[in-house]
């Protein structure tokens, strides 16, 4: 399985992301150094060209960055999913909060 993931282009290590047990409830058992796929939905909220941050390197000169917020986080299981599955079920949670007073 880890032959189909994608290979970061130059070796570049991508940014890392911090979760709370309280994002991703599994997290408590699983083990460091384990490997999972996770479906998270961001929202893009700031977009800057690295070149007005003065870096100078070929490669980054034209460079667009993106900062994001993540929304939320799902952990993948073995069965299939799709976008659409994923929206009606984060429709049913926001629902589901507003129904129990936790919005």
């Amino acid at each position: 399985m880890i032959d189909s993931m994608p290979v970061p282009i130059s070796r570049r290590e991508f940014p890392r992301l911090t979760l709370r047990q309280e994002d991703l409830a599994g997290l408590g058992i699983w083990e460091v150094n384990s490997q999972h796929y996770l479906v998270i939905k961001v929202e893009l909220v700031a977009k800057r060209n690295t070149k007005a941050l003065g870096i100078d390197g070929l490669k980054d000169r034209q460079k667009i960055e993106g900062t994001f917020q993540v929304l939320n986080v799902k952990p993948l299981g073995n069965k299939p999913i799709d976008a659409k599955t994923l929206e009606k079920e984060d429709m049913e949670r926001v629902v589901a909060d507003v129904r129990s007073g936790k919005m």
